[in-house]
């Protein structure tokens, strides 16, 4: 337990400090922090890994050149994915293994975020809803139905976070569960390295940072 409380306030000092250097509007920062005020006593454990999917989502958008309202976006939407968790049964989250039907109930932690969020952070209230949506259409998660006229920006920032938060969201189980396979297959050590390069804090560990992302995304588009 003093490890993860070591990990939460070495991860709450970065977001904060990065959320300020993106800019984040300071109504939508407050909300934001509020929130993560209620994941961490629901659960420390998701609540660990909400600021480190975040952070790696504004990093990697940002390492990918995006605008900076691709990297709020994405910055919000790791932070918050997980919001819907808190509507549930802190049973289901003791690291235990749940059964099919405990599973197809925790699905709905989607649909319970994207309600959460929805009546102040619009757009990351899509992410959290379909940030288990998969690139190659498999996975579940709410329609992307905006209340307005979406222009070619909003689907696009909101395709790209959807998916850039999901690979994040995944690679952290991946590594913070002790697994080492993918749908079943067992990945190679090449493709471990590309992932735990993305997940190092300055993405340098990897010989081609562009091929690390390029391997991870295929991984998670192709082989989930």
């Amino acid at each position: 337990m003093d490890d993860i409380m070591d990990d939460i306030r070495t991860l709450e000092c970065i977001m904060q400090e990065r959320c300020h250097e993106t800019g984040i509007a300071p109504d939508a920062a407050d909300f934001c922090h509020g929130t993560l005020r209620e994941i961490k006593e629901f659960h420390k454990g998701i609540y660990a890994h909400s600021l480190r999917v975040g952070f790696y989502a504004s990093h990697l958008a940002e390492e990918e050149d995006k605008s900076d309202s691709y990297v709020r976006l994405a910055t919000l939407g790791g932070l918050l994915h997980d919001t819907g968790k808190i509507d549930f049964d802190e049973d289901l989250f003791t690291g235990r293994q749940i059964t099919i039907e405990e599973y197809e109930r925790l699905k709905h932690h989607v649909f319970a975020g994207a309600d959460a969020l929805r009546p102040n952070l619009l757009l990351t209230s899509i992410i959290a809803g379909r940030h288990h949506l998969k690139p190659n259409g498999k996975g579940y998660g709410i329609e992307r139905d905006l209340p307005f006229r979406s222009n070619a920006m909003h689907k696009d920032m909101l395709a790209y976070c959807e998916t850039l938060v999901g690979m994040c969201d995944w690679m952290d189980a991946l590594f913070t569960r002790g697994g080492v396979r993918v749908g079943g297959m067992p990945i190679d050590r090449d493709d471990q390295r590309a992932v735990a390069a993305l997940l190092s804090e300055e993405f340098h560990d990897y010989p081609d940072d562009a091929v690390a992302l390029s391997r991870a995304r295929w991984l998670y588009a192709n082989r989930l």
